[in-house]
């Protein structure tokens, strides 16, 4: 209803939107290398999940990541 009743505050949910429940939730890499971190070692050659949807609604990024706010 919000944005029926103000279109001003489109750009701002669309983007929000894309923060929120963004189209890539995580993307898979592999270690050319064996690699150091913080929780342990990863081997050469293995896959590394990145998770773009937790970095999404880190609280070191957003004062309150959990909620959609337009």
């Amino acid at each position: 209803q919000k944005l029926l009743d103000d279109r001003s505050l489109v750009p701002a949910a669309v983007e929000e939107l894309l923060r929120y429940v963004g189209p890539v939730q995580y993307n898979v890499r592999y270690t050319l290398k064996e690699t150091e971190v913080p929780s342990g070692t990863i081997p050469a050659h293995k896959p590394v999940f990145l998770m773009n949807a937790a970095a999404n609604r880190d609280s070191r990024a957003f004062d309150d990541g959990e909620t959609f706010d337009i």
